[in-house]
């Protein structure tokens, strides 16, 4: 699920669910990796996630720790800034 957040050219990705029967087998990585993509496609400039309990499996696919008001967010950026 990926919806559009408040701040012009982001959108932040809602949610990621792998069933427990196919988890560890790349599924979850190709669902993001294609998001951020088709984000990029769509000229989106950021695409943002509140991971919870998966920060390092969201930092290994490119984003990065960024704190938004009191809510620790990770990022990536689709075009040069």
């Amino acid at each position: 699920m990926v919806a559009a957040v408040g701040v012009p050219g982001s959108v932040y990705l809602e949610e990621v669910a792998v069933l427990p029967d196919f988890q560890h087998r790349g599924i979850g990585s190709k669902l993001v990796t294609d998001a951020v993509q088709w984000m990029g496609e769509l000229s989106y400039d950021l695409v943002s996630v509140h991971p919870l309990g998966s920060a390092g499996w969201f930092e290994h696919l490119g984003f990065v720790p960024t704190t938004y008001g009191l809510h620790e967010t990770y990022t990536t950026h689709l075009h040069a800034v």
